[in-house]
């Protein structure tokens, strides 16, 4: 048997996703935080997001905008080869040229991919917040938007925790889409409190890239 143990704790705490995201009192539990995560992310309010992150969080966020803005997005060079002739055509590289102008100009501030890989990684999720803060949001009660339910957490080995989240769909947004599912988001000790990876059912989250995926030939 391995030398830890897996400890469950069922809190049944509704998330308040109309609830304005604030910085956790200090010995909050990983619940705790979630809650303010959650709600966080439903604002938008991504100076809240930026406080209850990782820095491990943080550092993948920035590395996600970097593959994403290279000639050939990270996570998709690897495809097959119609889609690699996608990236290789000539309309595809205009397009690119274009998203690439817009993210480092109005997104990042920045006038290269390099000089973006030089910022810090909060400074580069805070430009990043900043800029979605300016588009519409969705509508508040957007009848596809699943109701959410903190179920509790598994605490792992190297102060890590795993908080379970129910979701519920009273309207599907797809037609494969579950009616109902639970997404798993991960937290870390960082100075003794614990902060989220910004992943599971997060829009905000660490693997979100300024993608920029098409093609005309």
């Amino acid at each position: 048997m391995r030398a830890w143990a897996w400890l469950v704790l069922v809190s049944g705490t509704f998330v308040p996703l109309t609830a304005t995201g604030q910085v956790p009192l200090p010995g909050a539990s990983p619940e705790e935080v979630a809650e303010l995560v959650l709600a966080a992310d439903s604002t938008r309010d991504w100076r809240s997001l930026l406080q209850l992150a990782h820095p491990d969080a943080l550092l993948e966020f920035r590395e996600t905008q970097l593959k994403m803005l290279e000639p050939v997005p990270g996570p998709l060079g690897v495809v097959d080869s119609c889609m690699r002739r996608v990236f290789q055509s000539a309309g595809f590289a205009r397009q690119r040229e274009t998203h690439l102008r817009y993210a480092l100009d109005s997104i990042f501030h920045v006038p290269t991919i390099d000089s973006l890989g030089h910022l810090s990684p909060d400074s580069v999720f805070a430009r990043y917040g900043q800029h979605l803060s300016h588009l519409p949001m969705p509508r508040p009660l957007d009848p596809r938007a699943p109701t959410r339910k903190i179920l509790g957490a598994l605490y792992g080995p190297s102060q890590t925790a795993y908080v379970l989240v129910y979701e519920y769909y009273d309207s599907l947004p797809g037609p494969t889409w579950p009616r109902e599912r639970t997404e798993t988001m991960i937290f870390r000790r960082e100075r003794g409190e614990w902060r989220s990876m910004l992943d599971g059912p997060i829009s905000l989250s660490a693997g979100t890239g300024v993608l920029m995926f098409s093609g005309d030939e």
